[in-house]
């Protein structure tokens, strides 16, 4: 009888061939034909059987003491706990993940005491079918909060002494986000979205006479995986000794350092460097050089025309500039002597003005005011987590073990005409 990673991985093999089929219609935005509908149909039918095929192995082998049974929410299946994946494993479990257990595995070469967390890794490697050195660390993990109560350093190990608060660093709030940008994960290979770049033409005809022939034009949004890095070091009695409260300063580190600089990406991106292209770099975005008169009202207006001329003032429309920004638009009149600001009760012209530092200002300072449909941006992350690379040795001399974590990412604007952007104003 095979054994649940054989039937798993057969499994696999056809809901890939049935996910190739529908992914090959879709980016020719048609379809199945009565082929690729047979063939689609008797690939899911067959994930299904393997389904069945799966639980009963997995009674099975929990029957014998194979395993440790792990009950599905929703279902009655039992999944061994050696073989689950991470889309079965619970939220509360995923809460009692612990990157210093799986930081120690990896020092001392050990994995006991950590099989859970290096479970989770593996089912993210195979999942990604990629293999590394290091440990992959999901989303969700990193993405969970945990209340900090300890005050430095020395408190963090463990002691009977608890203090109120922990001061952590002042850092810029994310915005791509927040203003509703559309972000996909999961992601295995090089991404292709396709886009209509020209419509076909209609013409006035005599009550007979031929029509000219006119096509649609399409082209693409291309997305290739790109890495972000962050380095961070941590004491070798931090990792020995750590509470659930180092577990939240580490994470929360890591993952914060890596989606600002996505983040950042997503506004300022320069295209080289190995960065994205973020939207002032953009081709077709909309442009208001402002060193000459400033920041007025009619150019404010002239940021939502430039989108509305391109037909495309729809979808998350808003604004967003730095907390100077905000703090010009409130105090800046819309005409001379006339009491009535830019910005009143959080919006500007009727849209919502996100406020954040991770809109750069340049010197002077001069602000950076940008308008668009947020959905149109782009931000595309492969696989589910952070690849954390563990160094015990190049800083071992001062007692330190450096922890190097990786993102792979990259950026796309749908349409350049979604957005336009104001610069080189005084604040």
């Amino acid at each position: 009888m095979p054994n649940l990673a054989q039937l798993k991985q057969e499994r696999r093999a056809l809901l890939d061939e049935a996910e190739t089929i529908a992914a090959a219609a879709e980016a020719e935005n048609r379809d199945l034909t009565p082929e690729e509908r047979s063939t689609y149909d008797e690939r899911i039918k067959g994930v299904d059987v393997y389904d069945e095929r799966i639980a009963r192995a997995a009674d099975l082998e929990t029957r014998r003491g194979l395993a440790t049974p792990e009950n599905v929410p929703g279902t009655d299946v039992v999944v061994p706990a050696e073989n689950r994946t991470v889309d079965t494993i619970p939220a509360e479990e995923l809460r009692n993940y612990s990157l210093y257990k799986a930081i120690r595995a990896l020092i001392n070469g050990d994995r006991r005491g950590a099989e859970f967390e290096f479970e989770v890794s593996d089912a993210l490697q195979e999942r990604q079918a990629a293999e590394n050195g290091g440990l992959i660390v999901p989303l969700a993990v990193l993405a969970e909060q945990r209340q900090v109560t300890k005050t430095n350093e020395s408190e963090l190990i463990a002691t009977e002494h608890w203090s109120q608060q922990f001061i952590g660093l002042l850092r810029n709030r994310m915005i791509t986000g927040a203003a509703g940008a559309t972000i996909l994960t999961g992601l295995v290979g090089d991404v292709t979205i396709p886009k209509q770049t020209a419509a076909g033409t209609a013409y006035w005809i005599g009550e007979t006479g031929p029509v000219t022939a006119s096509v649609q034009t399409y082209g693409n949004l291309a997305l290739a995986a790109k890495q972000v890095a962050a380095r961070t070091l941590v004491t070798r009695l931090m990792a020995k000794q750590s509470t659930p409260d180092v577990e939240a300063l580490t994470r929360d580190d890591l993952v914060r350092v890596l989606s600002l600089a996505l983040d950042a990406a997503g506004l300022h991106g320069t295209g080289a460097s190995n960065q994205p292209t973020g939207i002032d770099q953009t081709s077709g975005v909309g442009y208001i050089d402002c060193t000459t008169g400033g920041l007025t009202w009619a150019r404010v207006v002239q940021l939502e025309s430039e989108v509305a001329a391109d037909n495309a003032d729809v979808g998350k429309l808003a604004y967003a500039t730095s907390a100077r920004g905000v703090g010009m638009l409130k105090t800046t009149e819309k005409a001379s002597g006339y009491p009535v600001y830019f910005l009143e009760n959080g919006q500007m012209n009727g849209y919502t003005v996100h406020k954040s530092n991770q809109v750069e200002e340049d010197a002077g300072p001069n602000g950076n005011l940008f308008f668009g449909n947020w959905a149109d941006l782009i931000v595309a992350m492969w696989g589910e987590g952070v690849e954390v690379i563990v160094d015990p040795y190049s800083q071992a001399a001062n007692a330190q073990i450096a922890l190097t974590a990786f993102l792979t990412c990259d950026i796309g604007v749908r349409h350049g005409e979604s957005f336009a952007y104001a610069d080189n104003f005084s604040l």
